[in-house]
């Protein structure tokens, strides 16, 4: 998938003090003020699907594969992968 799929640019009007505020963390995380400004709305994001402030859209009753289904949501394309890997390697060890 391309950036140009992945992404949507969008300008956004910040208190100057609320800046500089930002581009201080991301020195102190050593990244850009664009990867502070993502990490700091899906760690809100995250947080409002967990404590159920969000809908989660489909009908699930169980609470433990709602939560299960919310956490694959907010998880990057990278984190699924990692999953992936994971359940492959357990499926691998019950095989033998």
């Amino acid at each position: 998938m391309t950036d140009e799929n992945r992404y949507t640019r969008i300008t956004l009007r910040i208190p100057k003090d609320l800046v500089s505020g930002l581009k201080d963390a991301a020195d102190l995380h050593s990244h850009s003020m664009n990867a502070e400004i993502v990490q700091r709305l899906e760690r809100s994001l995250r947080h409002h699907y967990y404590t159920g402030h969000l809908a989660l859209g489909d009908a699930v009753k169980d609470p433990v594969e709602g939560a299960l289904l919310r956490a694959w949501r907010l998880m990057s394309d990278q984190e699924r992968d990692a999953i992936r890997v994971l359940f492959a390697r357990m499926a691998q060890s019950d095989a033998t």
